[in-house]
């Protein structure tokens, strides 16, 4: 048989069945739904609960915008990376 025969036959006698689409093909599509889903469930329920026992997380987002953005969160970061942390400047001992 000369090659690509088999694929030749299968066309003529039109056996060949182009597969749907199907979500088992694409798992990075139902992870980045399931994010989505997770996240405005989320965001539903944390608007109607105290926001000291479950906040929002555009909240939570807007609240960390504004920490970096006034450079808070960098000065009460510890001594490696900014602020005024742990760090000790006298070591002197007696």
């Amino acid at each position: 048989m000369p090659p690509g025969a088999d694929d030749r036959l299968i066309d003529e006698l039109g056996l060949r069945r182009e597969r749907p689409f199907s979500l088992y093909d694409h798992p990075n599509l139902i992870r980045g739904a399931s994010v989505v889903v997770f996240l405005t469930v989320w965001e539903v329920y944390g608007r109607r609960v105290d926001p000291v026992l479950f906040a929002a997380p555009t909240a939570i987002a807007r609240a960390a915008a504004e920490l970096v953005l006034s450079g808070e969160l960098l000065r009460q970061t510890p001594w490696p990376w900014g602020g005024t942390g742990s760090r000790s400047t006298s070591s002197t001992r007696t």
